[in-house]
């Protein structure tokens, strides 16, 4: 056996050549995917409370705000110029977070159709969701976008959800 023993593993530049099995660098680049994609899918508003806030489908629709109640969330339009009527109106229902999917279960009011149907909502990005309905064998998705409240605009969205929950408030008083 000659004194170095490991001449023979060198490469062809006399440096050690290392040797995987397809099976170790098939687990080692799996790890090092799952490493930088869930970050990734963080980065990207996947967490509970991201859909927290107002959003709109787009311009001269109604806004509808997403709100915390106990274990889920839910959506009330709280401003619409075409249809103020609709104000107050829960869009949103029982929206549950899916950690593993990361995206959301709920479903969705249809006043057109004036019924509920089952819906998946993902955040592509922090001021973008996405709602999915599936009825039969036809597929909708519908994108919406995020609203900052404009303060002193007359249209103010806060202002309506302010005014939406002092008329909830009152509501509730016991006679």
């Amino acid at each position: 056996m000659p004194l170095n023993s490991h001449a023979a593993r060198r490469g062809r530049r006399g440096r050690p050549s290392l040797k995987i099995s397809p099976i170790a660098a098939a687990v080692f680049a799996t790890a090092i995917t799952l490493q930088t994609c869930t970050p990734l899918a963080r980065a990207t508003g996947a967490h509970p409370d991201a859909i927290v806030g107002y959003w709109q489908r787009g311009e001269g629709e109604a806004v509808v705000e997403i709100r915390r109640r106990a274990d889920h969330y839910h959506g009330v339009i709280v401003a619409s110029e075409r249809r103020p009527e609709t104000i107050g109106t829960e869009i949103f229902k029982s929206l549950r977070f899916d950690p593993e999917r990361r995206c959301w279960h709920g479903r969705v009011y249809s006043m057109a159709r004036d019924r509920e149907f089952s819906i998946e909502m993902t955040l592509p990005d922090p001021n973008r969701f996405v709602i999915s309905l599936r009825v039969l064998f036809i597929r909708k998705s519908v994108q919406f976008n995020r609203q900052l409240p404009h303060l002193g605009d007359p249209k103010d969205v806060t202002g309506a959800a302010e005014q939406r929950l002092a008329t909830e408030q009152i509501r509730e008083v016991p006679d």
